[in-house]
C-alpha cells in the first residue's frame, strides 16, 4: 500500500483540531480550508495578522511534517514496535520539539500536553497514525489476492431482499457467514457472481440451509442444497486456503457485498491487524459484547460497510497467506475496550476506521466439524501439492 498525501493531511488535521480545541478554540471559527490555505503559504504563521489563524497554520504544518517523515521511514519502526502509550508520547514529543524549534507564537509545552491528553482519551487516534505507517511499509495486495476472494465470496439475499455476505469453506458445500445475518432463518438465497478476464460475468443462484448457528460467537454455517456446490465450481467458485495463523500488523484484504448496491461486484477493503492487543472486547450498539479481531483501516481507504458481514478476511503476508477471519462488524457504532496506561478504557470507535472480525480459531471452537471438514481439507491439499487454491 502507498499512503496518499490526502491521508496524511487528514490525520494531521485531526491532530491540529484536537490541539486547538484545548489551547486556542477561537481558531476553529475558521474553516479547515482557510487554515490549510494559510498553512500552504511560506512562513504563513509569521505573517498572519490573526494570531489564532497563524497558530493553527503552524500546527497543521508541523503535524503534517511529523507524519510525513514517519511515513517515509524516519523512526517508523520505532513507533510501530512500542506500546500505543509510548508511540503517542513519541509523536507528542516530535510535534512539541518542532514547534519549540520555530520562532513562533504558541507554547510548545502546552501543545505537547494537549496532544498527550487527546491521545489518552482517544486511543484510536494512535491506531490511525500507526495505520498510516503500516500502509507506507507494505506493498499493495496482488491481483491474485483479489482473485482468491472473488472465487470464494458469495452474496446472501434474505426474504426481504437484504444483502449480506458469506464464503465457501469446503468442497462439501459448507458456507461460513455471521449468525446475525441468518438469525431466525432456516434457509437463504445464495448467489455467486464472478467477472472473467474478458469482462464477462458468470452467475449462479441457489439455496442454502442453516446447519449451525452460534449467536455468542456470531458464527453460522450454511449447507448448499444437493448438487449446488458442483454447479458453483463449474461457474468458477473455489475454496480458499484457510488458516488460523495471523500476527499483529499483518496486512489483510476483506471482501463482501454492499447492502445498498444489490447488483454491484464484491467490495474490497485493505486493512491491518491492530498492532497491539488485536483481540479486544467490542460492545456494539445493540448491547452485544464480543471479543473480536480488530482491523485498522488507514485513513482515506474504503471502509467496511453494511452488507460485508460474513465476508472473508485474507491475510496477504507472504508465508501466512490464507483466509484467517470473517467480517462481523461494519460501520455500526461500537465501543472498543482498550488498555491505556494499565487501565481499561471504553472508546466509541470512529466510524469506518476499524473493522471487526471473527478469527477462524473462534469458528473452530464454535463448530466442531470445522477442523476435520475444512481446515484439514486445506492441509491435505497443500501436502498433496494440489494447485486447486492457487490463482494466477
Amino acid at each position: 500500500m502507498s499512503v496518499p498525501n490526502d491521508a496524511v493531511q487528514n490525520v494531521g488535521w485531526d491532530l491540529t483540531e484536537a490541539i486547538l480545541e484545548q489551547i486556542e478554540p477561537t481558531a476553529l471559527r475558521y474553516k479547515r480550508r482557510h487554515i490549510e490555505r494559510a498553512a500552504s503559504q511560506r512562513d504563513a504563521f509569521l505573517g498572519e495578522k490573526d494570531d489564532a489563524l497563524a497558530l493553527a497554520a503552524m500546527l497543521l504544518n508541523v503535524a503534517t511534517q511529523v507524519l510525513q517523515q514517519a511515513a517515509q521511514g524516519e523512526g517508523r519502526e520505532a513507533l510501530l514496535s512500542v506500546q500505543p502509550e509510548r508511540a503517542a508520547a513519541m509523536v507528542a514529543e516530535r510535534v512539541q520539539g518542532e514547534i519549540g524549534a520555530r520562532e513562533a507564537a504558541g507554547s510548545a509545552d502546552e501543545v505537547g500536553a494537549a496532544l498527550r491528553s487527546y491521545f489518552s482519551q482517544h486511543p484510536s487516534s494512535v491506531d490511525s497514525i500507526l495505520g498510516l505507517l503500516l500502509a507506507s511499509s507494505e506493498a499493495p495486495p496482488t491481483p491474485a489476492s483479489s482473485d482468491t476472494l472473488s472465487r470464494c465470496v458469495l452474496k446472501l439475499v434474505d426474504g426481504q431482499e437484504h444483502v449480506s455476505t458469506g464464503f465457501v469453506i469446503c468442497k462439501h458445500g459448507h458456507v461460513l457467514t455471521a449468525e446475525h445475518v441468518v438469525q431466525g432463518m432456516e434457509e437463504i438465497k445464495v448467489e455467486f457472481r464472478r467477472r472473467k478476464q474478458d469482462g464477462q460475468k458468470v452467475e449462479h443462484s441457489c439455496k442454502a440451509s442453516v446447519e449451525h448457528a452460534d449467536p455468542e460467537r456470531d458464527v453460522a454455517i450454511l449447507k448448499l442444497h444437493p448438487g449446488q456446490w458442483e454447479a458453483l465450481e463449474e461457474a468458477g467458485a473455489e475454496c480458499p486456503e484457510l488458516s488460523t495463523q495471523w500476527q499483529p500488523r499483518d496486512c489483510v484484504l476483506c471482501s463482501g457485498y454492499q447492502e445498498h448496491h444489490t447488483f454491484a461486484d464484491p467490495f474490497m477493503v485493505e486493512a491491518f491487524v491492530k498492532a497491539h492487543d488485536p483481540l479486544l472486547a467490542v460492545r456494539f450498539r445493540d448491547g452485544v459484547e464480543q471479543e473480536c479481531l480488530v482491523l485498522v483501516i488507514p485513513r482515506d481507504n474504503p471502509a467496511v460497510v453494511p452488507g460485508m458481514s460474513g465476508g472473508p478476511v485474507l491475510n496477504t503476508i507472504s508465508g501466512r497467506q490464507g483466509v484467517v477471519a470473517m467480517v462481523m462488524g461494519a460501520t455500526r457504532e461500537a465501543w472498543v475496550r482498550q488498555r491505556w496506561q494499565g487501565e481499561d478504557l471504553w472508546e466509541l470507535a470512529s466510524s469506518g476506521r476499524y473493522g471487526f472480525a471473527v478469527p477462524l480459531s473462534h469458528v473452530k471452537e464454535s463448530w466442531r466439524a470445522f477442523d476435520t471438514c475444512c481446515l484439514s481439507q486445506g492441509r491435505r491439499s497443500s501436502q498433496g501439492g494440489s494447485a486447486a487454491n492457487e490463482t494466477g
